[in-house]
């Protein structure tokens, strides 16, 4: 529904929103394949070959490197490992030849088989999530100033390092199969499946669009406006500034309007404070504006610390 929302409003004109939403429908089309029975059902269509997990492995690696390409636009940093641009392509190309000379000579069993080529696939995806998504998220959360941001970096971190978990039973389970032991097979894969739901759910959380999870945070955005409102009538009337306020009491009840009326505020107590000195009550007020200014604070230390002003 929201890919073709995005499509009707012509959203998808950009490289990277194109690219994005690109990614979110191969990993789509990946987790509606997700286990042995859909894949046999599928199969069943095409006389037994294993088309589904080609496809399903190919929309899971295509999925990875185009991550891979919207990180390197994103990070201006060099690129530390070159091998990992053509990689993903690079095995959709192997799978490609391998997938297609098994449906026409199949030269082993089908399950052994699928799990070679799971073990395969997750391996190069480990890869990726090793060496470049996961130490790229964690900067991206450190660097996260807005909370709804942080919670989906944070849901990315679970996501990365639960299929990091959930590819130990599947590689594990290809490498049993190459040596021919595979008496545990699936009892290895069955204790590191759980992990795979954690995929799913803060794949979703990844999904979940970022004005819903402001919405959990409206109270508190609200009582921080509030109190900076307070700073901004002292200095209106300490300074005895005419200058009217041309924000609306409705439009604190949009939580994202609520945060253009917070930086509204927050710039008139910067612009205006130096006006204040006019009597002692302004002059303590306007030293302690001015040391909060000249201090390095980022903007959301900035609002804490100007709302802690008595």
């Amino acid at each position: 529904m929201r890919l073709a929302y995005a499509i009707w409003h012509r959203r998808l004109g950009a490289v990277f929103s194109r690219r994005i939403w690109i990614q979110v429908f191969l990993c789509l089309v990946a987790f509606t394949l997700f286990g042995e029975q859909a894949e046999q059902i599928v199969d069943h269509l095409f006389l037994g070959k294993p088309i589904t997990l080609y496809v399903k492995s190919v929309a899971l690696l295509g999925m990875v490197q185009l991550y891979e390409q919207t990180l390197l636009s994103i990070n201006l940093m060099p690129e530390n490992y070159f091998f990992l641009r053509w990689l993903g392509f690079g095995t959709i190309l192997f799978l490609t030849v391998i997938f297609t000379f098994y449906s026409l000579f199949p030269w082993m069993p089908l399950s052994s088989f699928r799990l070679e080529m799971i073990a395969l696939r997750d391996a190069v995806m480990c890869v990726f999530i090793a060496f470049s998504f996961l130490p790229n998220v964690w900067s991206f959360w450190k660097r996260e100033e807005i909370a709804s941001m942080k919670l989906k970096h944070a849901a990315s971190m679970v996501c990365c390092t639960s299929y990091l978990v959930a590819s130990v039973g599947s590689i594990g389970a290809g490498a049993l199969t190459i040596v021919n032991r595979p008496t545990h097979v699936d009892a290895l894969i069955q204790m590191f499946r759980p992990a795979m739901y954690l995929v799913a759910v803060s794949f979703l959380l990844m999904l979940l669009p970022q004005r819903r999870p402001r919405i959990f945070s409206y109270p508190a955005r609200l009582l921080i406006y509030w109190r900076l409102r307070r700073i901004e009538n002292r200095v209106r009337h300490l300074g005895a500034i005419h200058n009217p306020n041309l924000q609306t009491t409705w439009i604190i009840l949009d939580p994202e309007q609520l945060e253009l009326a917070i930086y509204r505020s927050l710039i008139f107590v910067l612009d205006y404070h130096p006006f204040i000195r006019l009597s002692k009550e302004g002059e303590t007020l306007y030293r302690a504006i001015h040391q909060i200014v000249r201090s390095p604070n980022s903007y959301p230390d900035l609002v804490n610390e100007i709302i802690k002003l008595k």
